[in-house]
């Protein structure tokens, strides 16, 4: 830029506010955000958004981020494997699923 000189200063250039009704009632962030999606969001790709809104929230669940720390563990990722497939048998659709991987 010119041989331009740059210096850091250490000031806030913004503020969040997160102590308004929307930051406390769940309901309400979800609503707000579904409408500012479906108003700003092509359509083409707005059912992305929602599956991946989905899939984020499986992942923050206390139930996603236990299995989350599980697949670091090898032992632990093979007995949770194991256990998969006998479920799926159980329920007779490991061979569907199978298939689809």
């Amino acid at each position: 830029m010119n041989n331009s000189v740059i210096k850091y200063l250490n000031i806030d250039v913004s503020f969040f506010d997160m102590t308004g009704i929307s930051n406390s009632n769940f309901d309400l962030i979800n609503i707000e955000r579904k409408k500012v999606l479906l108003e700003k969001v092509p359509k083409p790709i707005l059912s992305d958004c929602f599956k991946l809104i989905e899939i984020q929230n499986k992942y923050n669940s206390s139930r996603g981020k236990m299995f989350l720390k599980l697949e670091t563990h090898f032992f632990a990722r093979k007995i949770n494997n194991v256990m998969f497939k006998v479920i799926l048998k159980a329920y007779g659709i490991y061979e569907r699923f199978n298939k689809n991987i």
